[in-house]
């Protein structure tokens, strides 16, 4: 019995010798470089892979000359804006908030107004009244 032991003892001695006889030890730092170098070029692909879906998905630069257009937006606070957003010839003033959008005035465009005036003045206007 003490004998299997010893020889079963032997042989793995023998088998983790061998193992680790193939073993160098090689600096770690250059498999480390390209692991985060191809890390690098795996994040910017799939970032410029983004960029290219989001410009399909809103139209591109050519989304400005459709029959919608954002005019002017202003921030009113955390989450909330006033947008003026022009939709065939009307401008439509909307309070937009993380719930909701809801239009709060229409605004007719007129070529001299549309060209004179400024978000600005069309709310201390309406302000006003």
């Amino acid at each position: 019995m003490i004998s299997v032991s010893m020889t079963v003892a032997h042989a793995v001695t023998a088998a983790a010798s061998n193992a680790t006889a193939g073993l160098t030890t090689e600096p770690v730092w250059p498999a480390m470089i390209k692991m985060v170098a191809g890390l690098l070029i795996i994040l910017g692909l799939l970032y410029m892979g983004s960029a290219l879906l989001r410009r399909w998905q809103f139209g591109g630069s050519n989304s400005r000359q459709g029959i919608i257009s954002i005019k002017e937006s202003r921030p009113l606070g955390a989450k909330r804006m006033l947008c003026l957003v022009e939709v065939r010839g009307r401008e439509v003033l909307l309070g937009v908030t993380p719930d909701r959008i809801e239009p709060l005035c229409h605004l007719e465009v007129t070529e001299e107004n549309h060209e004179t005036s400024s978000f600005d003045a069309e709310l201390k206007h309406r302000h006003s009244q």
